[in-house]
């Protein structure tokens, strides 16, 4: 098993941010590093490169993000904010496709994800307790403004934001935002221009990231932390398959936080504490960012 990321640094009330090693194109020398400054060892075996995912901050006993098995229904929602080249009704199936490539996996441990209508936000929304209801929102970002006004950079195409419980890593809500106001995607199997997204190859990376995983080390893996303007990556690859499925594979059952004493065993293993809110840090929110980054000048 690949050696797991810290997801985030607590700060008051047990809110906690970061972000992950930087989205890059292709023709760019080098990835960035992480901004907390987790370095990538470029000396590693090459069996040691692949798959990571993301962890609590907790130094003990760090638990994987990931969703919890079992809840009624996961639902995903997609903005009516949507671009100039295509409408929600063409960018729906897109979504779609991309979150069966994860959940089709022959481990069949991933959670099923299926559309749960539109919403009007126009920037990623994030839950103020651990009870509240998830929206899973895609949303295209219009306005330049609006982006950098965010603290996003311009040169990110993307930013997957994910809520979860700070004690046992369980997500609770992962909002994607796509910086539309600064790059154009195409979305069909006709190339756009060099200077174009291929939105397809974007998503399927970011849903990586919605269901927990980090940046693969593996050139041809959809999870790899470079966007390639050449040869997109939509396929998912071994190594993409089995990181999710590592990640899946003794997820613990979905506890009503709404129920009891919120889910939470003497030992953390389970379940979400949403009567425990954000005080005092303990099973509360921890928010990490996880953003692919776009084409700068080398």
């Amino acid at each position: 098993m690949q050696k797991p990321r810290h997801a985030g640094r607590p700060i008051l009330s047990g809110l906690a941010f970061s972000q992950s090693v930087r989205y890059l194109w292709a023709m760019r020398p080098a990835p960035h590093l992480l901004a907390s400054g987790l370095a990538l060892a470029l000396s590693l075996p090459a069996a040691a490169l692949a798959w990571t995912f993301y962890t609590t901050e907790d130094a003990e006993n760090p638990q994987p993000l990931r969703w919890y098995q079992g809840r009624p229904a996961y639902t995903w929602r997609l903005s009516t904010a949507t671009p100039g080249e295509a409408d929600w009704a063409r960018i729906q199936p897109l979504v779609e496709a991309a979150h069966d490539a994860w959940i089709g996996t022959e481990c069949g441990t991933v959670p099923e994800f299926t559309f749960g209508g539109t919403s009007e936000a126009t920037a990623a929304t994030l839950p103020k307790t651990l009870a509240d209801e998830p929206d899973n929102l895609v949303v295209f970002v219009n306005s330049k403004v609006q982006w950098q006004d965010s603290g996003n950079l311009s040169s990110w195409l993307a930013i997957t934001k994910i809520a979860s419980d700070s004690r046992t890593g369980q997500i609770i809500d992962a909002d994607i935002e796509v910086n539309d106001g600064m790059y154009t995607f195409w979305y069909d199997d006709r190339r756009g221009p060099a200077s174009t997204v291929d939105f397809r190859a974007m998503i399927v990376h970011e849903l990586g990231h919605f269901y927990g995983l980090d940046h693969s080390t593996v050139d041809s893996a959809v999870m790899e932390a470079r966007y390639d303007a050449e040869t997109p990556r939509r396929a998912l690859t071994d190594d993409d398959t089995d990181g999710v499925c590592a990640l899946y594979a003794d997820a613990p059952q979905w506890v009503d936080p709404n129920a009891g004493d919120g889910g939470h065993d003497d030992d953390g293993g389970c379940g979400a504490g949403g009567r425990a809110g954000l005080a005092g840090g303990l099973a509360g929110l921890a928010v990490t960012a996880l953003r692919r980054r776009g084409r700068q000048a080398a």
